[in-house]
């Protein structure tokens, strides 16, 4: 998605600034493979993947040295909040998802959906 290819873009920059770039993916049960997708032709420094039920905090030793922790879908917010120590900032980096701020066809004109949200 565009919203993923930004995310890869960015862990591309950070590389090459020179910081180290931790990736993080939940998966379903059994999967293996990097975090990031192998199609964006980036890397991370290191690659952490989570099962279902688990957590980043309970799963990556190194999550009270982490400087930030971007988050690129809203849900998963909750889980980081409740489960980061307060001395690591949590970033959502929001694109525009239609689940928050609506869907974008319903305004434009041509489709004569904005009369019926009126």
């Amino acid at each position: 998605t565009g919203g993923l290819k930004l995310l890869c873009a960015h862990v591309s920059m950070l590389r090459r600034r020179g910081h180290h770039v931790v990736a993080v993916r939940r998966a379903p049960a059994g999967s293996a493979g990097p975090a990031v997708p192998p199609w964006s032709g980036v890397s991370a420094d290191e690659d952490v993947l989570l099962a279902p039920h688990e957590h980043l905090a309970g799963v990556y030793a190194g999550v009270n040295t982490l400087d930030v922790v971007v988050v690129g879908m809203f849900q998963q917010l909750p889980e980081l909040l409740l489960g980061l120590p307060p001395t690591v900032p949590l970033l959502y980096y929001e694109q525009g998802h239609e689940w928050l701020f609506g869907d974008a066809a319903r305004l434009d004109a041509r489709h004569g959906m904005a009369e019926a949200d009126a």
